[in-house]
């Protein structure tokens, strides 16, 4: 019996016209045509899954048994870590007077755990002898990608939690929560640059989505200067990649 799969009506063999086109795109010149074309042929994607984005801002660390604390609230393990105590600043006084005394105590707090999982595959194995792509390898990495795509809203809700609404005050107690309701432009930038250094606190990382940080496609020579407006259009957000946050 013949294994070959032809279209009933012109006779067309697709498996032999697929290989002559994938042929043809791997022998052309242009690499990044060949690494699109060689991806597209192992699968066809349902959604785009991509690396999470707290983990490059939190770097993650590895924890032993040595480092875990217990409590008398329940069994589960924590860790307790240290914060940076209030105290009250400097003062000026006149001679023949002395300094006020104060107690200082240290502040901690309590680092919890929870479990990010997928659901548990399984496969016979006499299955997977018909697929051309490697199933178990595919189910791996999208697995993988699903458990910092989780991690990633685990981290936004625990900033939202933290910083309150945007009419509010945060856990600190001070307003963190700010909404510029306009496209981005250089001074809007700046001034959203200040909102934490106001509150004597450090601009660390923008995180923003692809389409705000679009926003940053639309400023021109003048205002974004040199040559990386240049950069921006003909490389989109990749030329934002090294873009590094400036201090006064």
């Amino acid at each position: 019996m013949s294994t070959e799969i032809q279209d009933p009506e012109v006779g067309f063999d697709k498996q032999a016209n697929n290989a002559r086109m994938l042929d043809q795109i791997l022998s052309s010149d242009d690499g990044m045509q060949k690494e699109a074309a060689t991806a597209g042929t192992n699968m066809i994607r349902r959604r785009i899954r991509e690396e999470g984005f707290t983990r490059r801002i939190i770097p993650p660390q590895t924890v032993t048994n040595d480092d875990l604390d217990r409590v008398v609230t329940h069994d589960r393990p924590v860790i307790i870590e240290d914060m940076e105590p209030l105290s009250k600043g400097a003062k000026t006084m006149p001679f023949g007077d002395s300094a006020d005394t104060e107690f200082y105590y240290g502040n901690k707090f309590v680092c919890l755990f929870d479990v990010v999982t997928t659901p548990e595959f399984t496969k016979d194995i006499n299955e997977l002898r018909t697929y051309r792509m490697d199933l178990r390898q595919v189910i791996t990495d999208n697995s993988l990608k699903d458990v910092q795509t989780q991690e990633d809203g685990n981290f936004i809700a625990t900033c939202d939690q933290i910083v309150g609404a945007s009419n509010g005050v945060g856990a600190s107690g001070l307003q963190q929560n700010f909404v510029i309701p306009y496209a981005i432009t250089r001074e809007l930038y700046v001034d959203s640059l200040s909102y934490l250094e106001n509150a004597n606190l450090n601009n660390g990382v923008y995180l923003m989505n692809r389409k705000t940080g679009k926003e940053f496609l639309k400023m021109d020579r003048d205002e974004i200067g040199g040559d990386l407006a240049v950069e921006t259009f003909k490389m989109g957000l990749e030329a934002l990649t090294e873009a590094h946050a400036f201090a006064a």
